[in-house]
């Protein structure tokens, strides 16, 4: 089914295919952890989108802000 939304594909970067043993994506990993102050074992797995001429992702509005 085509989003109306979003019509990237993506992937998900973990253990399963070793991509989080990568040594770019360890080093992103472990310095964003450093600039966030939290341990590594706190970071999530990198979801990979892309995007081919063509396709998009809409920002929608989430409402009126509270004033």
């Amino acid at each position: 089914q085509l989003s109306p939304v979003r019509t990237s594909t993506q992937c998900w970067c973990d253990a399963a295919d070793g991509c989080i043993e990568h040594p770019t994506v360890s080093a992103l990993t472990r310095r964003m952890m450093n600039i966030s102050q939290l341990p590594v074992s706190h970071a999530e797995y990198f979801q990979i989108l892309r995007y081919e001429p063509g396709q998009f992702y809409k920002v929608r509005a989430r409402g009126k802000r509270r004033g």
